[in-house]
């Protein structure tokens, strides 16, 4: 069976947006506030790196949110991310 990433892609955006639409913003800051547990701007601004999963928002939203923390809060002129699916 021949994977049909196109479809694949459109499948998630619709994951991600559905979840988005249903924390609302409520949610969303309830994760981002969530994310404030963990800081890894000491590793980011010693050279590290962090990995984390996006396997949806609603479950994996503050995981994604203290990674974007740790990078806004690391002092970094530039931030690579790499999302793979």
């Amino acid at each position: 069976m021949e994977l049909d990433r196109d479809k694949l892609q459109r499948e998630i955006h619709a994951l991600y947006k559905r979840e988005h639409e249903e924390l609302g913003e409520a949610g969303t800051l309830r994760q981002l506030e969530e994310a404030r547990k963990w800081d890894f701007s000491g590793t980011l601004a010693a050279g590290g790196v962090v990995v984390f999963p996006h396997a949806g928002v609603h479950d994996c939203g503050h995981q994604i949110a203290a990674a974007v923390h740790a990078a806004l809060d690391s002092g970094a002129d530039k931030v690579l991310v790499i999302s793979v699916l």
